[in-house]
């Protein structure tokens, strides 16, 4: 049995120092939410005498995201009123890896913007590319539904496209 799954006690590659997403909806279809203070407590770990967090590894890349895209969209050819929520959520969490991918290509690119307020904003351009390829896959779906127009719209006016 401890052959099945490797535990390691080091990332991969052993040279870099892994980073650590607290947020195990991420990887966890199971749970669900109805507020932000929901996804919010599920950060910590749960509250069981037998529980024990593991970190599982997720690469952040553009081949990764458009693969695990495509995934989701290959699972519903055929979106409808009926499933037009599960794919919702399924693209929402790719987005969120995104997210999280934008966060740390934004500070090492180091090229910021400021708002009107003097607020630091603005994106990677390592994610804003990754948003042009996920926004050209959702405009090729065939549906009469509102996903994804709204979350196309979403991406176009946040990453300024």
């Amino acid at each position: 049995m401890s052959d099945h799954h490797p535990l390691d006690v080091w990332p991969l590659p052993r040279d870099q120092k892994p980073m650590f997403i607290n947020e195990p909806w991420l990887i966890d279809e199971s749970l669900y939410f109805d507020s932000y203070a929901q996804m919010k407590a599920a950060r910590d770990p749960e509250n069981e005498e037998d529980n024990r967090r593991v970190y599982i590894p997720l690469d952040l890349n553009k081949a990764a995201f458009l693969r695990r895209l495509d995934h989701v969209l290959n699972k519903y050819p055929d979106i409808t009123w009926r499933n037009e929520s599960k794919v919702y959520t399924e693209v929402q969490t790719v987005l969120a890896q995104i997210e999280i991918y934008d966060q740390v290509w934004f500070v090492r690119e180091g090229i910021y913007k400021t708002d009107e307020h003097g607020m630091i904003c603005g994106h990677s351009q390592h994610a804003t590319e990754v948003i042009k390829e996920v926004i050209t896959r959702l405009e090729a779906i065939d549906t009469c539904e509102d996903f994804p127009y709204d979350v196309i719209n979403e991406l176009k006016k946040e990453y300024e496209l």
